[in-house]
């Protein structure tokens, strides 16, 4: 959503992605903020985070990823 919109933040540790997109402004695409009815599915174009129902960390670039339960590492 930021690149299409060329706009960027930088989002803190601990907060999902969705919660540090709308705090900077933007209005991502979402519905249940759990996980599941991935309408806030993007692709993270670099970086890594992690998935906040499990604590796994996704490092590659380009994956899939939901804002809702995703935050930056």
């Amino acid at each position: 959503l930021a690149a299409r919109e060329g706009r960027g933040f930088e989002a803190r540790e601990g907060r999902s992605l969705l919660e540090e997109a709308e705090a900077a402004g933007l209005a991502p695409l979402h519905g249940c903020r759990s996980g599941i009815c991935h309408l806030c599915k993007c692709r993270k174009l670099r970086g890594v985070v992690e998935d906040l129902r499990d604590g796994s960390l996704h490092d590659e670039d380009g994956e899939s990823i939901q804002l809702c339960v995703s935050a930056a590492r």
